[in-house]
């Protein structure tokens, strides 16, 4: 005499279902986490400093922080 479980086992919805979830499960723990961290800003003299961490300073630094400064800063000098 088959249990509930063994009915449960023979629904491919189920299978199906419980596939999709434990999908999403892993999806969500790949990309909703920080698989990348940010990277701290570089201290120390500057002169030491590696290429890369020259790069992500000048990004910091240049970066407008709201879209009227980046468009306001598009349209400088071109009155």
């Amino acid at each position: 005499m088959p249990t509930p479980i063994d009915n449960v086992m023979r629904s491919k919805n189920a299978v199906l279902g419980f596939a999709g979830l434990v999908a999403a499960a892993s999806v969500w723990a790949f990309w909703g986490g920080d698989v990348f961290p940010a990277q701290p800003d570089p201290k120390g003299d500057p002169e030491n400093w590696t290429w890369d961490e020259m790069r992500r300073w000048l990004a910091a630094v240049t970066e407008p922080t709201s879209p009227v400064e980046r468009y306001e800063g598009a349209t400088a000098g071109k009155d």
